[in-house]
Parts: structure tokens; C-alpha cells; sequence
């Protein structure tokens, strides 16, 4: 599915909300715009969003590798904190048997 259509309504009404506050200032404030102005002001506009896409698929790729790089990390350490996992699991048993009311298991 497109990115677009991914808009809820009300997003669309906020995004043509903003599109008529820009189109009338641009028509109606205190200096009146040519249209060859409207044109370059509307051109920095989309210029400023694709810098800022860019600079988020730069930032979201780094993240990804990052995270990528942790992932590694974890699987490389996961084999050693087994051995001490099990290690651990086996004594609670052992110190609750030396440790029963009853005597037993106490050797």
C-alpha cells in the first residue's frame, strides 16, 4: 500500500488545514506573490522535505545497524551464559534439599 494511503482522515483534514494557511498567506499577505514567486517558495518547501527525508533514512539506517550490531553481540555472549544459567538453576535445588525441616536430603 502506498505511503499516502496510509493517511487517516483526520491527518487529511490537519495536512489541508496547513495547505490553506500556506496557500493564503502566500496569496494574501502583506506582500502579494507572483506566481513564479508561489512556484519558488512551494520549491524550497519540497526541497526542506526531501533534506528531511533524507536525513531520516540516514538516522533509521544507522539505528537499524546498530541494532544489528547488538543482535551479534548477544548471540556471540548467549553460548557463555548458558553454561552459568545452568549452573545457577541446579543450586536452588540443591541448598532447598540440604535446607528441608524434615532432615531430609540433609547428607
Amino acid at each position: 500500500m502506498e505511503k499516502w494511503m496510509e493517511i487517516t482522515p483526520y491527518r487529511m483534514g490537519t495536512l489541508a488545514d496547513l495547505a490553506s494557511k500556506v496557500t493564503k498567506q502566500m496569496i494574501s499577505g502583506a506582500w502579494h506573490l507572483t506566481y513564479e514567486e508561489m512556484e519558488i517558495v512551494l520549491g524550497m518547501i519540497r526541497y526542506g522535505v526531501e533534506e528531511s527525508q533524507k536525513v531520516n533514512r540516514k538516522l533509521q539506517e544507522s539505528e537499524e545497524a546498530c541494532a544489528a550490531r547488538q543482535t551479534e553481540r548477544r548471540e556471540e555472549d548467549v553460548p557463555e551464559n548458558r553454561g552459568v544459567q545452568e549452573a545457577h538453576e541446579e543450586q536452588p535445588e540443591k541448598a532447598a534439599a540440604e535446607n528441608r525441616p524434615d532432615g531430609i536430603g540433609n547428607g
